[in-house]
């Protein structure tokens, strides 16, 4: 009897044995995984704190959290790394999945780094934050449970989560990178930057030879002799067909020198000029490029079905939603 005791806790030890193994492999993936994760997303973090003065710590470890690393549906399928739902203001697009409710409606991005700069400013632009922008950059324990209280997340423990994944990757080092308005540039362009401006607008990189600027928080380059739309897309690794529908062209390859294109898509409103007073030579595309707006935007905005009809001093809105109007 006492054998058959003996042999059935040896049997418990070496299950037990697997199950911890287990446990310890699994637990190192999903460490290297978000260590992964952190290498990837940690510049763009940074930039964003020292835009909006929000711990790059924070900002990771909710992009870690809200997005399983990277993995989860949200994040591949729709570029979301921090769980944003539409909300009423959100224009963009939308995907349905389950959370609070069976069907609830989360924004869909272009790219991660809409995702996280979308995060900056629904952080920045609600009221209920606004008093977490008074503490210090350092403070990611106030941060943390600042956004429990403020509703950012239903889960009790959140704030403990995020403190603990700070704590457990030493996240903290990257707040002190803090120096607002530096720029550090990301990995979509990588070849050389610095600060000049041309016409008013911030050089973020080079690439090939050729200066990139920002506009509307996107990227784009100015057209020299020579260039072509298939030209450019190779040159900068954006496939024909994007690079046309970011710059609201669906045919004509003609293009201008001096000319903006955009190697992102356009936003759907302009973030910092609500209206607009055409001037001589403005049609509506030209209003579209240089304000970094979409073309079809812009017409809603301003009711207009097509391009065509537009005179000097005429008024323009540029950021505007009634709420009666439907996408």
């Amino acid at each position: 009897m006492y054998a058959k005791i003996d042999k059935m806790n040896r049997k418990i030890i070496v299950i037990v044995s697997i199950l911890l193994f287990s446990l310890n492999v699994l637990a190192q993936n999903n460490y290297e995984l978000r260590e992964k994760y952190i290498r990837e997303y940690k510049n763009i973090a940074i930039n964003e704190m020292n835009k909006y003065g929000i711990p790059a710590s924070i900002t990771l470890a909710q992009g870690i959290l809200e997005s399983g690393a990277g993995k989860s549906k949200l994040a591949t399928k729709g570029k979301n790394h921090f769980g944003i739902k539409c909300h009423k203001e959100w224009r963009g697009d939308k995907m349905y999945q389950k959370d609070d409710r069976l069907h609830d409606c989360f924004r869909v991005y272009d790219d991660e780094e809409d995702s996280y700069r979308d995060h900056s400013e629904f952080l920045s632009n609600k009221s209920r934050y606004a008093s977490l922008f008074e503490l210090e950059i350092t403070d990611y324990k106030g941060w943390a449970k600042g956004l429990k209280k403020a509703g950012y997340a239903t889960n009790p423990k959140y704030s403990k989560m995020l403190i603990k994944l700070i704590k457990e990757h030493d996240l903290t080092k990257y707040d002190k990178l803090y120096s607002p308005g530096k720029y550090i540039e990301t990995e979509l362009f990588k070849e050389g930057y610095d600060f000049a401006s041309s016409d008013g607008f911030r050089k973020v990189g080079a690439k090939g030879g050729r200066n990139i600027y920002e506009n509307n928080g996107k990227r784009f380059i100015f057209v020299v002799k020579g260039d072509t739309y298939y030209s450019l897309a190779r040159k900068f690794n954006v496939r024909l067909g994007r690079l046309k529908k970011f710059n609201d062209m669906d045919k004509s390859n003609f293009l201008k020198e001096g000319q903006m294109v955009y190697l992102q898509k356009k936003r759907w409103r302009s973030k910092e000029i609500k209206r607009y007073t055409v001037k001589e030579q403005d049609t509506w595309y030209s209003i579209s490029q240089r304000f970094g707006v979409r073309l079809n935007w812009l017409l809603k905005f301003n009711r207009k079905k097509d391009a065509v009809h537009i005179k000097p001093g005429q008024k323009l809105w540029l950021n505007f939603y009634k709420p009666s109007w439907r996408r």
